[in-house]
């Protein structure tokens, strides 16, 4: 059987040709954690409820952990099996996520937007640091990871924090006694190491953001922050509720759910009005695509721009100029992978705190100096969370496309454009890390490389060309050919 066959799920019909709602629980619950809330929404929808793995009677995952992509595609070819078992109209499909099932719920929009018609979302966070969450998760981890009490103390810590309704509390104890510590745990990971907001600019469905107003996990603010995100988002916070909204308040939770789906758009009458709507709609649209951009110049300067600020000071402290060189000349890297790089004779604890001293420290750098944070510090992947050009990379990547091209005229636009910068080394030249050294040496070697190739071509043809060539090869190179 497929995975997708392997969720266990709850199916509640309603009239024939109804919107159907697929409810996605939050992270350590379970889909009995709907109860309070189905019986308030099957008036007006199908409603189908399911476990995700770990959680509830989904017992059996095999393989890797999952990562976000993995649960998402999982959910929507669930979605299609049982789609085609209940015979669903595909074409009115909503899903409704509480806490980390609102992620999840965010990530089955930007696979399948043809499948999912609208999103509401309670509860749920998409843009805090990586390293807000990570202090939250190892707190967590601390309690219900403990080897004799921790499910004990979990679930003593989180109901007060999910409901504020006692009568609720038996069904919570049961979803915190069964679920499979590990993946709870593993699931943080994935909130914390998954890019969220870039998520979030892709979703064009409507939205629907629910808070309790007295939340004390996911505040209204949080809530606030979020819907920038995404470009057609509404916002609902339900008076005197927590977390769980849709057990503190479910008849106004389904209400308002009922009127999100079923509304109307409103009516525009007047033609300068749906003017400056449209409008500002595009402005927003654009404002959310533009990422935040960091310009690295190491060609013969150092020079560190965001979004066209210049942060001058700083950089010779605890590895941060090392560190962002590293970072923008690698898509990602790992914690593992910078230690052995920047201190490998230290004792591993202590390289650990060292590079998150580091990390701390050029967080708070780009905070102060450009009031942006860029740099996302997961439990594991580190990367540059931004736009990044960077002249010795797009160096790199010219000299290394050299090595395939055919057209000689292209091969000498190149080579003069960086024969000097590379053979004479016109770039960090005050940057002597053995990382770099070595690419230095290998752009060197590349580089050379060419320029024989070119003097080759031309000796005997053109002399001055030749000779061009020539002075870089008894320069660095093996003298004439």
């Amino acid at each position: 059987m497929s995975k997708q066959e392997l969720v266990p799920h709850s199916y509640y019909p309603s009239n024939s040709g109804s919107p159907t709602l697929v409810l996605i629980h939050g992270n350590g619950l379970n889909r009995d954690c709907w109860e309070p809330l189905v019986p308030h929404l099957v008036r007006s929808f199908n409603v189908l409820s399911m476990d995700l793995p770990g959680h509830g009677d989904y017992v059996g995952w095999e393989g890797s952990l999952p990562d976000s992509l993995e649960l998402g595609t999982l959910i929507q070819r669930f979605i299609m099996d049982r789609g085609m078992e209940h015979g669903f109209d595909f074409g009115s499909i909503h899903l409704v996520g509480h806490g980390f099932g609102g992620n999840i719920a965010l990530q089955v929009a930007s696979l399948a937007p043809e499948l999912v018609q609208s999103l509401v979302l309670i509860s749920s966070v998409f843009h805090v640091p990586a390293s807000i969450i990570d202090k939250y998760v190892d707190f967590l981890r601390s309690i219900f990871l403990d080897e004799y009490q921790g499910r004990e103390r979990l679930t003593d810590y989180m109901l007060p924090l999910v409901t504020h309704n006692e009568r609720h509390y038996p069904v919570l104890k049961n979803a915190y006694g069964i679920v499979n510590l590990h993946m709870m745990s593993h699931y943080y990971d994935v909130l914390s190491s998954t890019n969220w907001t870039g998520i979030a600019h892709q979703i064009d469905c409507p939205v629907l953001l629910i808070s309790g107003e007295f939340d004390p996990v996911i505040s209204p603010y949080l809530t606030i922050e979020g819907s920038r995100l995404m470009q057609n988002a509404v916002l609902h916070t339900a008076p005197g509720a927590l977390n769980a909204v849709f057990m503190d308040a479910p008849a106004e939770t389904a209400d308002r759910i009922r009127r999100f789906v079923f509304r109307s758009p409103p009516s525009l009458t007047k033609p300068i009005m749906s003017e400056l709507h449209s409008e500002l709609r595009r402005h927003h649209k654009r404002v959310r695509e533009e990422p935040n951009k960091l310009q690295l110049s190491l060609i013969r300067t150092f020079s560190v721009k965001v979004n066209n600020r210049e942060i001058t000071d700083g950089w010779n402290k605890r590895f941060a100029k090392e560190i962002l060189v590293y970072l923008a000349l690698n898509e990602w890297t790992t914690r593992e992978r910078l230690i052995e790089t920047f201190w490998p004779d230290a004792e591993i604890g202590k390289a650990r705190n060292s590079l998150r001293v580091s990390l701390n420290y050029m967080k708070t750098l780009f905070k102060e100096s450009a009031g942006i944070e860029i740099i996302h510090a997961g439990r594991e992947q580190i990367r540059l969370d931004c736009s990044v050009h960077c002249d010795v990379a797009d160096m790199l990547s010219a000299v290394t496309e050299l090595a395939k091209e055919d057209n000689l005229m292209k091969i000498e636009a190149n080579v003069r454009s960086y024969v000097e910068v590379i053979l004479e080394e016109q770039y960090l030249t005050d940057f002597y890390p053995n990382w770099f050294i070595e690419i230095k040496n290998r752009l060197s070697a590349a580089m050379l490389y060419q320029v024989e190739k070119l003097h080759r071509h031309y000796a005997g043809t053109d002399a001055v060309r030749a000779k061009f060539y020539q002075y870089y090869l008894n320069r660095h190179g093996t003298g004439a050919l």
